[in-house]
């Protein structure tokens, strides 16, 4: 079959090997593209969930969430100070579904749950939560690293997850709560989805994209 034979001129042996070089160096740039976007996509994620759990921080007063530490302090001035303030940041920025504060609490300095503005993370354990929330004192869902909570008592910590799941991809960053001293007191947590804008990003047409329940104080 004449289509098998092997091109017997100079000429054709050039295109073949120009059109196999092309095909590299096309097949290079594909990847590089790939990783370059990824890349942007990443610290654009980080930065707007770093500058939201800063944000929260800043909010916080660290007097009155240390004073926070049994179900009956939800009762308190300062307890509702906390919900408002971070309640009125989460309406700002809708792509946080999941917000909530830290501290250590036993003999042992554990980290417990304080404030929970609840939420509808990708990934939860429904079985601990009272009224949608965490309760006060319990440990940190396993949806945030732990090394996220040791990186974040000196400086806010950021991680992006699951990028490349479109109907998961999320980013999670852990600011300190500061004292007037400058002492870290406890943290604040800042689960935030990534998929609307990965699928914007990836020009993917999927009902994942809008497969996010939102739900408030």
């Amino acid at each position: 079959m004449r289509f098998l034979r092997r091109p017997r001129t100079l000429k054709g042996e050039l295109q073949i090997l120009f059109l196999a070089v092309g095909s590299g160096f096309l097949v290079l740039a594909t990847i590089l593209l790939f990783q370059n976007g990824q890349a942007a996509l990443r610290r654009q994620l980080a930065s707007t969930a770093t500058t939201a759990a800063e944000t929260a921080g800043a909010l916080i007063n660290a007097d009155d969430h240390r004073l926070i530490r049994t179900p009956q302090d939800m009762n308190t001035y300062g307890f509702r100070t906390i919900v408002q303030d971070l309640g009125a940041l989460r309406r700002a920025n809708p792509a946080i579904y999941h917000l909530f504060t830290l501290a250590p609490v036993g003999r042992l300095g554990a980290w417990g749950v304080i404030v929970d503005m609840g939420g509808a993370a990708p990934i939860r354990e429904e079985t601990t939560l009272r009224g949608g929330r965490m309760p006060i004192g319990s440990p940190p869902p396993a949806t945030v690293p732990p090394e996220l909570l040791r990186s974040a008592m000196t400086n806010t910590a950021c991680e992006v997850l699951d990028l490349s799941r479109p109907d998961q991809a999320r980013v999670v960053a852990v600011a300190p709560i500061r004292a007037q001293s400058g002492e870290s007191v406890g943290l604040v947590v800042v689960e935030l989805s990534a998929a609307e804008t990965s699928c914007r990003r990836r020009n993917v047409r999927s009902t994942r994209c809008g497969e996010a329940r939102w739900n408030s104080w």
